[in-house]
C-alpha cells in the first residue's frame, strides 16, 4: 500500500448497505490531496476470502489561505515590508496623521477557511486593527481587514501580523509591517510688492 492508501476493514457488510462516509486522518493524505479509500469485507468466522467491497480515488477538500495588499500577493512569513503591497505604510506625521491600509484574505481552497484570531507580535499602540475580517470565508471568496498607523512620536516602527486559521500548512499566516513617524516640517515664502509684503506658509512632511 502507498502512503495515501487507506484500508477500512469491516466484518460482514452486505452489498446493499449503500454509501458509507469516513473521515480520513490528515496524516494519511498525500501532498496532492488525493487518497484511495478501500472497504473490505472479511468473513468473521474463517477470516479468509477477503474481497474489495469498494475502491475509489477522492480529492480531499481543504482550505487554502492567500493574502493580498493593494492587489499584490503577500507571502506567508514575509519579513520585508514594501510600499507596493501596503506592508510599508511610509512616512506619517506623528500626532497629526493616521494612515489606514487594507488587506485581503482569500480562500483558494475547496472548503470553508476559518479565521480564529488576528494579533500583532509586539505590543505597539501605534498599530491597531481598524476593521476585522469575516471569520468564515467560503471557497473562492475573500474578506478584508484594515490596519491603522497613528504614531505619537518620531521613529521607525516594525511589527508582525499573525492570522490564525485552519489552513494546515499556513497557520499562523504571518507578515511584517513597517512605518515611520516623522515631524511636521514646512517652509515660508515672502513676497514684497511695493509697500506690501505677503507670507505664504506651506506645511509638509520632512
Amino acid at each position: 500500500e502507498t502512503s495515501n492508501e487507506v484500508a477500512i476493514v469491516t466484518n460482514n457488510i452486505p452489498n446493499s448497505l449503500g454509501e458509507i462516509s469516513w473521515i480520513v486522518p490528515e496524516s494519511l493524505i498525500s501532498s496532492d490531496n488525493n487518497y484511495v479509500l478501500k472497504f473490505e469485507v472479511i468473513d468473521s468466522v474463517s477470516m479468509t476470502n477477503s474481497r474489495i467491497f469498494w475502491e475509489n480515488d477522492f480529492t480531499v477538500g481543504l482550505p487554502e489561505i492567500n493574502l493580498k495588499g493593494k492587489d499584490t500577493d503577500i507571502s506567508n512569513g514575509d519579513s520585508s515590508p514594501n510600499l507596493a503591497d501596503g506592508t510599508d505604510f511610509g512616512e506619517v506625521v506623528f500626532d497629526f496623521e493616521i494612515i489606514t491600509n487594507t488587506f485581503t484574505i482569500e480562500n483558494n481552497g475547496t472548503v470553508n477557511l476559518n479565521i480564529s484570531n488576528l494579533f500583532f507580535t509586539f505590543s505597539s499602540p501605534e498599530f491597531s486593527f481598524a476593521a476585522m475580517p469575516e471569520l468564515v470565508i467560503a471557497p473562492g471568496t475573500s474578506t478584508i481587514f484594515k490596519i491603522a498607523f497613528a504614531p505619537t512620536n518620531e521613529g521607525v516602527f516594525f511589527n508582525f501580523v499573525n492570522i490564525e486559521n485552519d489552513d494546515s500548512d499556513k497557520d499562523p499566516y504571518t507578515f511584517a509591517i513597517k512605518a515611520e513617524g516623522v515631524p511636521e516640517g514646512g517652509f515660508y515664502l515672502l513676497f514684497i510688492i511695493g509697500n506690501f509684503f505677503f507670507i505664504f506658509l506651506r506645511k509638509n512632511k520632512k
